[in-house]
C-alpha cells in the first residue's frame, strides 16, 4: 500500500507562520492620512455635470459620424449601380 504525504510548506506557508511579520506605515502615508481636506460640494457637482455633458457630446458626435457613414455608403452604392 502506498501512502501519499502532503507537506505543509508546499507554497512557502511555513515561513509566514514562524516569522514575525510587521507591517509598518510609511512616513509619507501617515503624513497624508492625518490631514483633513475641505471639499466644496458645488465644485464636485459642477465636475459631474461637465463630465455628463462631455459624455453626451461624445455620443452625439458618434451618432453623427455613424449616420454620415451610412448615408455616404448609400450614395456610393446608388451612384455606381
Amino acid at each position: 500500500m502506498i501512502i501519499l504525504v502532503m507537506y505543509q510548506n508546499f507554497y512557502h506557508n511555513i515561513k509566514l507562520e514562524h516569522e514575525n511579520v510587521e507591517i509598518k506605515k510609511s512616513p509619507q502615508l501617515a503624513h497624508y492620512t492625518n490631514q483633513k481636506k475641505n471639499v466644496d460640494v458645488n465644485k464636485l457637482l459642477n465636475k459631474i455635470k461637465m463630465n455628463q455633458l462631455n459624455e453626451v457630446k461624445k455620443k452625439i458626435i458618434f451618432l453623427i459620424f455613424g449616420i454620415l457613414l451610412v448615408s455616404l455608403m448609400g450614395i456610393f452604392i446608388s451612384v455606381f449601380r
